[in-house]
């Protein structure tokens, strides 16, 4: 006679089945996802926010700078806003520079389109960016220009790096091709990261109750890693915390630039930043 087999033995024996095949999925996904899904993933828990930077010239205050990042909606990506004003020699003359940067980035943190102006003394100038797929930018000026991949924009790599955690890894070299909208190229970078440490930098600040001055009254102490940006025969520091936000960066032409409080950001400034009149 034969045995039959109870019903709630075959369920436990179909749950523990299921089960099995679904770890199994999961375990084929998570080793055969590509690294750009690995990085748009990431980039999903970059916090969005506001830094504020003080330019310094030669260790002498020259302006100041303003970096945002907002999400979009419907997980589509992101959208970042870079500000600067600063005093430089243009021709022989002092003259004040402004730019004003507005790019909208996918999940993967390449570029999808952007619009530049640059302000120097009198002369003004203006680029518009839009990707084409992955092979075509158009520029404007400049027309279209076949690429071997959509470009990445200079300034959000540390957006790449905080959501990559493997490239945090001292001792790592990336080499990218980063796109600079004031030259209107791509130039091939490397970032070499170095060990990390424990900076910290003015977060808050009031006025001093006797000269009215701009002074720090609160700290913060995040983790930053330092990377050698290297472009060339040029070798240029960075310090970026794990989300991705820039502490302190050197540029070309011996400018410096430091995350500080917004208060002390402008407080040499005769009238505040745009919007925050």
């Amino acid at each position: 006679m034969t045995r039959s087999v109870r019903p709630r033995a075959v369920l436990a024996a179909a749950i523990l089945a299921a089960w099995a095949l679904v770890l199994s999925v999961h375990a084929w996904r998570t080793t055969h996802v590509s690294s750009a899904e690995r990085l748009a993933i990431a980039a999903r828990s970059l916090p969005p926010g506001d830094s504020w930077y003080a330019i310094y010239s030669g260790g002498e205050r020259a302006g100041w700078a303003r970096r945002q990042l907002d999400t979009l909606s419907g997980g589509r990506g992101f959208v970042l806003r870079e500000r600067s004003v600063r005093d430089v020699r243009y021709l022989g003359t002092a003259a004040r520079t402004e730019t004003d940067l507005v790019a909208w980035l996918d999940m993967g943190i390449r570029l999808d389109s952007l619009v530049f102006r640059s302000v120097i003394g009198s002369d003004t100038s203006r680029l518009e960016l839009r990707s084409e797929g992955d092979t075509v930018i158009s520029l404007q000026p400049g027309g279209r220009r076949r690429v071997s991949d959509r470009p990445q924009l200079a300034g959000s790599w540390p957006l790449r790096f905080a959501s990559d955690e493997a490239a945090r890894s001292s001792g790592r070299s990336v080499i990218l091709v980063l796109f600079d909208p004031r030259t209107a190229l791509a130039r091939q970078t490397t970032l070499r990261v170095g060990e990390s440490e424990m900076r910290t930098w003015a977060d808050s600040a009031d006025t001093h109750p006797d000269t009215g001055e701009w002074i720090s009254v609160r700290e913060d102490t995040v983790r930053a890693w330092r990377i050698e940006r290297i472009e060339g025969s040029l070798e240029l520091p960075v310090w970026v915390d794990e989300d991705g936000r820039v502490l302190e960066a050197e540029e070309p032409g011996g400018l410096r630039f430091e995350r500080t409080a917004f208060e002390l950001a402008f407080f040499s400034e005769s009238e505040p930043p745009e919007g925050m009149r």
